[in-house]
Formats: C-alpha cells, sequence, structure tokens
C-alpha cells in the first residue's frame, strides 16, 4: 500500500509528530487520524484548549497555528487492514523533505511500531532521535483520553516558546 497523504507542515513548524501509516479510516477520509474513535485530534485540542477540529482543513489549521508538523514513518508497506504488527515490506517517507524546510527541533512517534520503524528506518539520515507516545487509536483502550493528553504534553511544551 501507498501512503498517499501530503504531509502537514510549513516553514514555521517546529515538532514533528509522526504515526506508523494511514488506517483505512484515514486513506478513506483522505486525512491522519481519520478513524471517528481515534483520539489524536482530541488530544490535540485538549492540548491547547480548542475545541476539537471536524474538518481536515480544521485538523491541519490547528497543527500549523502551534507549529506541528503531521506525517508518517513510511510511505508504503504491506499492511493488513490497519494492523501496525503485521506490516512487512516497509519503505520509509523521505522525513528531509520537512526537515529541510522547517526548523524541526523535536521529533514524536505516536506508539511503538512508529518509534521502532523510525528509529531503524530514519533516525540515522534524520539525525535526531524521536520521543516515543503512546497511540491514540481506539484498540489502545488502556489510555484514557485523560492519561493520554498528559502524555502527549511534552508536544506541548515543545512549541509553547514559539507560539504568541
Amino acid at each position: 500500500m501507498e501512503h498517499g497523504i501530503e504531509p502537514v507542515f510549513d516553514g514555521r513548524s517546529r515538532v514533528l509528530v509522526l504515526g506508523t501509516m494511514p488506517s483505512p479510516a484515514s486513506r478513506e477520509a483522505a486525512f491522519f487520524y481519520g478513524h471517528p474513535r481515534n483520539r489524536f485530534w482530541p488530544v490535540m485540542a485538549a492540548l491547547f484548549d480548542e475545541p476539537v477540529p471536524e474538518s481536515n482543513a480544521e485538523r491541519a489549521d490547528l497543527l500549523l497555528r502551534h507549529h506541528i508538523a503531521l506525517w508518517d514513518v513510511l510511505a508504503s508497506c504491506d499492511i493488513r487492514g490497519a494492523s501496525d504488527a503485521s506490516i512487512e515490506n516497509a519503505r520509509p517517507n523521505d522525513l528531509t523533505r520537512i526537515l529541510d524546510a522547517a526548523p524541526i527541533e523535536r521529533i514524536f512517534c505516536t506508539g511503538a511500531t512508529s518509534a521502532r520503524l523510525y528509529q531503524r528506518l530514519c533516525e540515522a539520515e534524520c539525525g535526531m532521535p524521536a520521543v516515543q507516545l503512546p497511540s491514540t487509536s481506539p484498540a489502545n483502550a488502556a489510555w484514557s483520553l485523560p492519561r493520554l493528553v498528559e502524555a502527549y504534553r511534552p508536544v506541548a511544551d515543545a512549541v509553547r516558546p514559539f507560539l504568541s
């Protein structure tokens, strides 16, 4: 499967958040974290005390206003459904596309698979370690929304100095 969703970033992005690969629901929505029960967007909204964005344009705007870039580690892979555990033949995205265009200071990965693949396939070229965050997937039911918000607090802390 090919990725197919363009990254969200601009020249003011200071933090890069990386998932693994778009789920079938995300591909259908043509944007990241498109499954209606995924908690990524409620977490981002809570971090910045904003309403949960509903449209793709509102989601991109929330990220860009807070100097956050968003993409995925993988450009393509073989995957069954949305199961990260089934990933084979992984090929990474060219993250230098973002790193060359924006002053990224921190990288965060949403989940263990994203972090493991970033470390294996991207870290040497990017020259920056990534911080592993818990998955916001509905499959990660052990993590409540308040607990996820606290786990993601380092993302907000990393961009806070750049917010006006």
